[in-house]
């Protein structure tokens, strides 16, 4: 029996809004080290989108290279990176020599290769003998599916995208299946019907139909089909060989409340069909959104600090009432706990578009007029009205005190 662990999206060295989560991402790491050791991984898969950027951080770098390091003392074999939208293909792919004699094969290029067999992995056995074959396709542009022509519709390249990808698997299938082992495709794509959340970070999905990946493509023969992309742990067309395993760490707050995991894919060579379990990953730092007028916001707020624990706090005002000094009033909240407010989404801020008149020049427009139309775009009651003005005059007469001293 083969044990293989897939994962993917490990995003190392994002941020939330203004705060690092360096804890977490080593927490989640040292984590998956023990998961390798205790369940006896023979190999491990990563399908894309390592690092959060193509630059990452010198503390994310070190990161990476520390888990590498300690994989070696887990009893782990070997194992397959590949590289992600999120990842500089050549960054990644630097120490490919180094990590060669480790067992761990890294495709990452930053276009699809002539010769396919340089995304087949053959992964040997302890007598050195081929035991599983690993497609191992990077994230695939445009320009690595078709070929482009002067005058084609859109249904046109929306073909020929989606013959290049199955072109493109079909031949990697291929070429794997010589070696009489299991073969699993990993891929780090948009897989028609994916489920993905508002914040999740993921750049570069489809628009509209281009760039989606039909399950036909990838359902061709594989054992199993890891791939990456996708934040959400999902299978593909009802097939459960064919999954995302998710992010490990909520991206955003979208993300706070799915359980997020990895896959353990057993593969036994007695024809016994492949046994698939998923692995619960642990919540290392809790996320909540608190949504209310202030009153409700400051009950929620003391409930969190009530638990005592560091926890990443979002806060959505949607009283119709307007606020004097929200961002402070949540600041002395919070104060004293281990609460920290990544953002506050303060609704008179966030829905005031000043209305474009036809044939009005902005400056036509007086600073009074447009806080006016802040006010009746947000419904300020008119008792609150006679105070923001003062209140706005006042900012404005300083304002134009400090340009006079200047």
């Amino acid at each position: 029996m083969i044990r293989i662990l897939h994962t993917s999206d490990w995003h190392l060295g994002r941020w939330l809004y203004s705060f690092r989560r360096d804890g977490e991402f080593a927490a989640f790491l040292d984590w998956l080290c023990g998961v390798i050791r205790e369940r006896q991984i023979d190999y491990l898969l990563v399908a894309g989108d390592v690092f959060d950027t193509g630059t990452p951080s010198p503390v994310a770098q070190k990161m990476y290279y520390r888990f590498l390091a300690a994989l070696a003392a887990t009893g782990c074999r070997g194992g397959g990176i590949t590289s992600g939208n999120h990842d500089s293909a050549s960054f990644l792919a630097a120490p490919k020599e180094l990590l060669n004699a480790m067992n761990i094969r890294v495709v990452s290029v930053a276009a699809a290769p002539e010769n396919i067999a340089e995304e087949v992995v053959v992964l040997p056995n302890r007598d050195g003998k081929p035991e599983l074959a690993v497609c191992a396709v990077p994230f695939l542009k445009e320009r690595d599916l078709r070929v482009m022509t002067p005058g084609e519709s859109y249904e046109q390249r929306l073909q020929k995208m989606a013959d290049g990808m199955c072109r493109h698997y079909q031949a990697a299938y291929e070429y794997a299946r010589r070696f009489s082992v299991p073969v699993i495709a990993m891929g780090h794509l948009f897989a028609a019907g994916g489920q993905k959340t508002a914040d999740d970070g993921v750049r570069d999905l489809a628009v509209g139909s281009l760039g989606v990946v039909d399950t036909a493509s990838l359902d061709i023969g594989f054992d199993y089909v890891a791939l990456g992309h996708l934040h959400i742990a999902q299978t593909v067309g009802g097939r459960e060989y064919i999954r995302y395993s998710g992010s490990p760490l909520p991206v955003g707050f979208g993300e706070a409340k799915d359980v997020k995991q990895v896959v353990l894919v057993e593969i036994f060579d007695d024809g016994t069909p492949l046994n698939i379990t998923p692995l619960p990953v642990p919540v290392f730092k809790k996320m909540y959104q608190i949504r209310g007028d202030l009153e409700t916001i400051a009950d929620r707020i003391e409930e969190l600090r009530a638990l005592n624990e560091d926890i990443f706090v979002e806060v959505f005002y949607d009283d119709p009432a307007f606020c004097s000094g929200l961002n402070g009033k949540i600041d002395e909240l919070v104060k004293g706990s281990r609460l920290q407010v990544c953002r506050v989404h303060n609704r008179h801020c966030e829905n005031f578009q000043a209305e474009q008149v036809s044939g009005e020049e902005l400056e036509d427009v007086t600073a009074e007029d447009m806080f006016e139309r802040c006010l009746e775009a947000n419904r300020v009651e008119e008792t609150q009205r006679e105070q923001l003005r003062q209140l706005y005059r006042q900012v404005l007469q300083e304002i134009e005190n400090d340009e006079a001293e200047e």
